[in-house]
């Protein structure tokens, strides 16, 4: 049988996308603050996963010319901006596609 990883890649929140999740937060709970516990937290998973998945293949997603990557996350679409270092993966920003560009 394999072992696991012992050995996880730091993440870093810069605070642009610390203000993108909350940001997230708040727009699902000003659209129906009933449903909003639920459907974050699929949100959340899916970016949670996303960013996972970062850990174990830090060059995931799409080069751009600013040495930032672009990892789509499955089911909801947000847009994971990063940027992988050797010894950490900074989180730049999270979004939707359609509503910022890169």
């Amino acid at each position: 049988m394999g072992q696991a990883a012992s050995f996880m890649i730091k993440i870093i929140y810069r605070d642009t996308a610390k203000a993108d999740l909350k940001e997230i937060e708040t727009y699902y709970n000003e659209i129906s603050p009933r449903t909003n516990l639920r459907v974050y937290s699929d949100i959340h998973s899916d970016i949670h996963s996303a960013i996972q998945t970062l850990q174990l293949f830090p060059k995931a997603g799409r080069k751009l010319p600013d040495c930032r990557r672009r990892f789509v996350s499955n089911q909801f679409r947000f847009v994971i901006s990063h940027k992988a270092y050797k010894d950490r993966i900074e989180i730049v920003g999270v979004y939707r596609h359609q509503n910022r560009k890169s």
